[in-house]
């Protein structure tokens, strides 16, 4: 069972931080996610070391109560459990209103949930080996998709809301796109930075600088598509050498997403 907390997310108002350091550029080698480009996990590590998976599709609506015309999911669906912890994060159903994530741990079961605005309730099944109990931040990017990120420790899985439903996003392979956090070679973190005042994806890579104290911070932009459904490596910046205890380094050692808050797994 799990013994200790993983970190919270950090402040959103880092995330400014890094938005307006260097030059992006196509990288030459990245085709996906087993390409390992900075920041984004390697999905063809074995079941042993993957730390998070689904294993149920998302519990949504089952019956057939109509989409509101002004865009949202109708109220319905199913149950917040009587324990589960919940944050408030962005608008993922797209009606214009905060929602709130929500995580609990039922004693058979591991669910990561949402209940929005009007009160629909959708949630999914995860598992890890990890000690540690989950966090889960969440928000709707610039190009419309609603990304979920929980993290387990070691790994942080990426999920998106389509269609009122949590669906787990996919990576070229076919299995879960997930973001290393520092326990392999691929990155160490994964956040939501600025560009033209839209929230974009990106996953990030800190290595040991030549100066003491100092890192080489390297962030991926990661594309969408499908809604959240799929997403690809994009494009890769070399933010250049900070401080170890720099606002850049400590979003790129992180889980967050824009002013999202933070669901934090119950201890049971």
């Amino acid at each position: 069972m799990k013994t200790a907390r993983v970190a919270a997310a950090l402040a959103p108002a880092l995330l400014l931080a890094l938005t307006a350091c260097g030059a992006e550029s196509t990288p030459q080698n990245v085709t996906g996610a087993t390409a390992g480009p900075a920041g984004v996990a390697d999905p063809s590590a074995s079941a042993d070391d993957s730390e998070t998976s689904t294993t149920s599709p998302a519990e949504s609506a089952t019956d057939d109560s109509p989409m509101p015309a002004d865009g949202g999911c109708p109220e319905g669906g199913g149950k917040v459990p009587a324990k589960a912890a919940g944050a408030q994060v962005g608008d993922l159903d797209g009606d214009g209103a905060k929602d709130e994530l929500w995580l609990a741990d039922t004693g058979n079961k591991r669910r990561l949930g949402v209940r929005t605005a009007s009160g629909r309730v959708m949630s999914t099944v995860f598992q890890s080996g990890s000690p540690q109990s989950a966090v889960a931040v969440a928000n709707r990017l610039g190009d419309g998709s609603a990304i979920i990120l929980l993290s387990t420790g070691r790994t942080a899985a990426l999920y998106a809301v389509i269609d009122c439903e949590i669906v787990a996003t996919k990576d070229k392979t076919g299995g879960q796109y997930t973001f290393d956090l520092g326990f392999g070679s691929y990155g160490t973190g994964v956040a939501c930075p600025m560009a033209n005042d839209k929230l974009y994806l990106a996953g990030y890579l800190a290595t040991a600088a030549e100066r003491e104290g100092y890192e080489n911070i390297t962030r991926t932009r990661i594309d969408l598509s499908e809604e959240g459904a799929r997403a690809d490596n994009g494009t890769v910046a070399e933010l250049g050498e900070h401080g170890n205890d720099s606002a850049s380094a400590k979003i790129a050692h992180g889980v967050s997403c824009g002013d999202s808050g933070t669901a934090e797994e119950p201890v049971s």
